[in-house]
């Protein structure tokens, strides 16, 4: 125990200091030569890793070898994340974002063939197998690793396996070189009398350019997506149009193409941003897979920073079945992946998800959600049936430069910034305007602005993060308030407003709604919805409420200011 324990700490050791050295390199080159100089050092270091260093590269230098040399002593599926994921450090910017690249840590990858190898029938050796978006090899080679590990195959079995049941695809060339040299030195540790045919197994290729119609289906589709809003051509989005709604992104993308790849009944295992499993954008994205490839079980990633460290969503490990029963049971399990070589599972039990076509999937990420979703399934309304909806504050700033203003004039009136709703102020508006390029006067000479709001409303931020003690910052802009400014005033469009639905008589008082959405226990709901930092209309608007008669007995308890009383029933209708 003490030895391993002390091997792990070398391990991490090792890790924190490639990384640091490599980040100061990535910082001390201009974006022009990263992509290049990024290919080379890699392979530089790659030559020293397996004991073939030929000072070929012109960038072999001192950091070069020694980096080399330190992961060596690596655990062998350790040393490929931290020699692609260098790769990936010093790549420019730009670049990486273009192609989405953001490879796994070996412990998601473990934990990921894990839960597959306990929902397949028979081994993975007997599964046909391909990642579409195989660079580094995060996925392809330690599934050979475990192969090679758990069988005592002979050449000629593990060939057989090679030619008819791998196969990668990588848009990035050098990504798609890595994942071929990782597969080649493994097989040369378990056979160094041996030479292998990889020829056919990794395509460069735009997976998304594929026709899967033409192609060969598989048992296990299985990968890290790339991430990120991508354009389309007309005749590109007509191709995926079932699963696109406004947006396109790269990994919902990746989804539909991994529902056409597989075989009926195979696996499809992602690694994916928690967004798709409520924002709006992903609706037939969730509809198709309900349809076609619904989800069997989902794992919440809770410590992103070190293991994701570039990534702001919430990361989760998606597994789908073809054809599988419609509107399943989803397994939930959270994952602390506090260390790069362990895991702590907690199971989260188990949920059924809406069938309704663009409803969120309400699915607890974190134990301390759970209390939320028990009594769930019997609340009914939502904000439109209390007479109320969901609206971006019309102000876009940056369109109107010339009508801002640091005085007042003739036809000003006040603009009201994101910084007046704060976390500090539990769930009171303060005007402020203090941020950058922040002035606080809007002119209008309009009769009937759009950018002017004129009636009392709930003002939400726009964006928090899932680290933030609350995820609905609130506040409400009240009538008192605008009675100031007859014109009415410019709502900025960070923030969002819940206002009464035009020519509806609303069901319950503003204050009742905003006192219920500034509750921890709606943050908590709310936090189920929501995977991404964006706060959106679509998921506010998602929110269950309670049936009418105790909304309005909660109505009347806020009203009279009886607030234990109304916390207490909070909690009977909630919980």
């Amino acid at each position: 125990m003490k030895e391993a324990i002390e091997k792990r700490n070398v391990s991490h050791n090792i890790l924190r200091e490639v990384r640091q050295a490599v980040r100061l390199k990535a910082k001390s080159l201009g974006d022009q030569s990263k992509q290049i100089y990024a290919q080379e050092f890699i392979r530089t270091i790659f030559e020293t890793f397996i004991g073939n260093y030929k000072h070929t590269y012109s960038v072999a230098d001192e950091l070069t070898e020694t980096i080399g040399d330190k992961i060596k002593h690596l655990p062998f599926d350790l040393a490929v994340y931290t020699i692609s994921t260098s790769y990936t450090t010093l790549l420019p910017s730009n670049y990486r974002s273009r192609l989405g690249i953001f490879y796994t840590p070996p412990v998601l990858v473990k934990r990921i063939l894990d839960v597959i190898e306990d929902k397949i029938d028979g081994s993975l050796m007997e599964q046909k197998i391909i990642d579409p978006s195989c660079g580094g090899g995060a996925f392809l080679v330690p599934i050979l690793h475990r192969i090679l590990r758990n069988h005592n195959l002979d050449h000629d079995e593990i060939q057989y396996f090679l030619t008819y049941n791998l196969r990668g695809i990588d848009k990035d060339p050098f990504g798609a070189w890595l994942t071929e040299q990782f597969l080649e030195y493994l097989l040369g540790m378990y056979f160094p009398e041996h030479t292998f045919n990889l020829e056919g197994i990794i395509a460069c290729q735009d997976s998304l350019g594929i026709d899967a119609k033409q192609f060969e289906t598989f048992d296990l589709v299985i990968g890290n997506p790339p991430y990120g809003k991508v354009s389309l051509s007309d005749s590109v989005r007509k191709k995926w149009k079932k699963s696109i709604y406004g947006h396109a992104n790269y990994y919902g993308l990746f989804s539909h193409l991994g529902t056409k790849l597989l075989k009926e009944d195979g696996i499809m295992a992602y690694v994916m941003p928690a967004s798709f499993l409520g924002g709006k954008y992903f609706k037939n994205l969730r509809y198709l897979f309900l349809n076609t490839c619904p989800p069997l079980a989902a794992d919440f990633v809770k410590q992103r920073d070190g293991v994701f460290p570039d990534v702001l969503q919430e990361v989760s490990l998606m597994y789908f079945k073809k054809n599988a029963v419609p509107r399943p049971d989803i397994d939930v399990n959270f994952i602390d992946a506090c260390k790069l070589e362990e895991l702590q599972i907690t199971p989260g039990g188990t949920y059924l998800i809406s069938s309704t076509d663009d409803a969120p999937w309400i699915i607890p990420r974190n134990i301390d959600q759970l209390a939320a979703l028990v009594g769930l399934d019997r609340l009914t309304l939502r904000l439109k049936d209390l007479g109320y909806k969901v609206s971006t504050g019309p102000l876009v700033w940056n369109r109107h430069k010339d009508q801002l203003s640091k005085r007042k004039g003739r036809h000003s009136t006040l603009i009201v910034w994101a910084e007046s709703i704060s976390p500090k102020n539990n769930g009171v508006f303060k005007h402020r305007c203090e941020g950058r390029n922040h002035l606080p006067y809007y002119t209008s000479i309009k009769s009937n602005d759009p950018n002017l709001v004129h009636q009392p409303c709930i003002l939400i931020q726009r964006t928090t993060s899932i680290e933030q003690e609350r995820r609905l910052v609130l506040g409400i802009m009240d009538r008192d308030f605008l009675a100031k400014y007859p014109k009415g005033v410019a709502v900025e469009n960070h923030l969002n407003m819940v206002i009464p639905i035009k020519g509806r008589t609303p069901l319950v008082r503003l204050t009742t709604i905003a006192y219920l959405l500034n509750t921890k226990i709606i943050d908590n709901v709310f936090r189920c919805i929501n995977g991404s930092t964006a706060v959106s209309s679509f998921e506010l608007s998602s929110i269950p409420f309670p049936d009418l008669n105790s909304m309005i007995a909660l109505d009347h308890l806020i009203k009279a200011e009886q607030f234990a009383k109304a916390n207490q029933l909070i909690e009977r209708l909630y919980l």
